[in-house]
């Protein structure tokens, strides 16, 4: 649990905070055997839709989980190099703006 909690929190882009631990409520078996529940069902419906995480190989086809429609080369490309495109675009607007100041 906390490695999967711990995992959303980093993909949230919040860090690790510290949380206090309710002991009673931590370690009664039905809230163990409800935690284990919705674990298992986490993991069930990553394994039906593929697991949004990982990144795709270079011959690999995006496409969307819920509707399994396949996303163009194009699309794909842009969304796999979106980093790149974005600091291109602030490096031009930068330059433009801030270091020859057209307007």
């Amino acid at each position: 649990m906390l490695a999967i909690t711990n995992l959303h929190r980093e993909l949230a882009g919040l860090g690790t905070t510290s949380y206090e631990l309710d002991v009673n409520r931590a370690f009664s078996m039905a809230a163990t055997e409800f935690e284990e529940a919705n674990i298992r069902s986490i993991l069930d419906v990553i394994e039906r839709n593929e697991n949004p995480f990982t990144t795709p190989t270079t011959d690999s086809r995006l496409h969307n989980i819920q509707t399994k429609e396949v996303m163009t080369d194009d699309i794909r490309n842009q969304l796999l190099n979106a980093e790149k495109i974005g600091k291109v675009a602030y490096e031009s607007l930068r330059k433009e703006r801030f270091c020859e100041k057209n307007s």
